[in-house]
C-alpha cells in the first residue's frame, strides 16, 4: 500500500495544479484513505472498506475523465 500511497500522492498533487478540481482530489484521497484502513480491521471488515474505497477511486477516476471530455480534451470517442 506504501507504493499506492505515494503514486497517488503525486498524481492527486498534479491533477490538482493541472485541473483545479478539489472534490475529485479529496474524493481520491478518501478512497485511498477506505482501501488502507481496511488493511487494519477484520477480514470482512476489510473487504467492505476496500470495496467501498475502490468505488470512490473509481468515482474519482471517472469524474475526472468526463472533465477533460467536457473541456474538449478528450481521447476518446463514445
Amino acid at each position: 500500500m506504501v507504493p499506492v500511497i505515494g503514486v497517488a500522492f503525486f498524481g492527486f498533487k498534479k491533477g490538482l495544479k493541472k485541473h483545479g478540481q478539489l472534490w475529485m482530489t479529496l474524493l481520491g484521497c478518501v478512497g485511498i484513505s477506505f482501501m488502507s484502513a481496511g488493511l487494519f480491521l477484520n477480514e470482512s471488515t476489510e473487504t467492505l472498506f476496500t470495496i467501498f474505497g475502490i468505488t470512490l477511486l473509481a468515482a474519482a477516476h471517472f469524474a475526472n475523465h468526463r472533465s477533460i471530455c467536457k473541456a474538449g480534451h478528450c481521447c476518446h470517442t463514445y
